[in-house]
């Protein structure tokens, strides 16, 4: 069965990390078939902003629509559609 790409948006996404508000109103929108590069210095939030947009961490306001919305009813097919790609390891070595 092919792949069928799910265009994402993300609509004023506010994340906090502890008391500090590391995301603030993060809005966009990615086509299907379209990349996503995400850069920044340390502490900006990129890891966080990147599990929220693949459903693994839920913001405290905003949405998230596409294939993260998707990612509890059929986990399956929204890992199919996704890639990460990090200079680091997704996972800690402990």
């Amino acid at each position: 069965m092919p792949i069928t790409p799910t265009p994402l948006g993300v609509r004023q996404v506010h994340v906090w990390r502890g008391d500090r508000h590391v995301l603030k109103g993060v809005s966009l929108a990615v086509a299907a078939g379209e990349l996503l590069h995400v850069s920044g210095p340390n502490g900006a939030g990129r890891a966080r902003f990147l599990r929220v947009i693949c459903g693994l961490l839920r913001p405290e306001e905003g949405e998230v629509s596409g294939a993260a919305s998707q990612s509890a009813r059929t986990p399956c097919s929204f890992q199919a559609e996704m890639a990460y790609a990090s200079h680091e390891p997704a996972l800690k070595g402990d």
